[in-house]
């Protein structure tokens, strides 16, 4: 999120530029929606496979092994 961020301020600065010299808006950056929901989706499914791998591995230790090891 900050990168698109800066992108945009970094876009806005630059189209001021080029308005001041008789051209037009410039798009610099373009992030299509389903690149972002595809970012999401794979952050959602690497933080479910690292957190259920660790559930998993506590859920066959018994109680009294893991404080044994703590």
């Amino acid at each position: 999120m900050l990168g698109f961020l800066v992108g945009e301020a970094i876009s806005v600065m630059i189209s001021v530029i080029a308005i001041s010299k008789g051209q037009g808006f410039l798009q610099l950056n373009y992030l299509p929606p389903y690149f972002v929901a595809f970012i999401i989706i794979c952050a959602f499914v690497v933080g479910l496979l690292t957190g259920l791998y660790p559930a998993y591995r506590a859920k066959k230790t018994s109680a009294l092994n893991a404080l044994r090891y703590e």
